[in-house]
């Protein structure tokens, strides 16, 4: 499912007309097997006129969110949850990245020097501030990149099949 988010937390102000509106936006992105996703922060004037108007109920708590970040890793979420093959599938490390481009002996010499190896959902597999000393492809499933805060992680990337990270890490330490 797709969805369209929209910045509410510089709103200061909705009236009856403008809360209609979203209620009409968020009946035909329905129609269309679209979800509305709200990016609007508790306790500010948006939220309590949103409430007001009945557009929370509306909407669902799960179509609430604090920020934008959130939104979109909830619609990112959504479509991973969605594209069950993208995790099944793994793919060669031919297919993968840079080495897409190798011929098939200058990937046997890289290929010495690889390992395999696989994480569990949720695992952590590096965090700010360790030291780099690897570069690590993703053949199957992904992984995401987060910034954690003293409340909450906001997630910076999220990484999928034949995609690489860590290699700035080995570039300047």
């Amino acid at each position: 499912m797709s969805c369209v988010i929209l910045d509410l937390r510089r709103l200061t102000e909705i009236d009856s007309t403008g809360a209609s509106a979203l209620l009409e936006l968020k009946t035909r992105l329905s129609q269309q097997k679209k979800e509305l996703l709200l990016a609007v922060a508790d306790g500010t004037t948006a939220m309590e006129r949103l409430e007001n108007f009945g557009m929370l109920s509306s909407i669902g708590d799960a179509g609430i969110l604090p920020d934008v970040d959130r939104a979109i890793e909830r619609a990112e979420n959504d479509l991973l949850r969605t594209q069950p093959r993208l995790h099944r599938e793994e793919i060669p490390l031919a297919e993968a990245g840079v080495f897409a481009h190798f011929n098939a002996a200058d990937l046997a010499i890289v290929e010495q020097y690889l390992r395999r190896v696989s994480y569990r959902p949720g695992d952590v597999i590096f965090r700010e501030g360790d030291p780099g000393n690897e570069l690590l492809v993703v053949t199957k499933g992904s992984a995401s990149a987060y910034l954690e805060l003293p409340n909450t992680n906001i997630r910076l990337a999220t990484f999928a099949r034949g995609t690489m990270f860590g290699e700035l890490a080995l570039l300047d330490a």
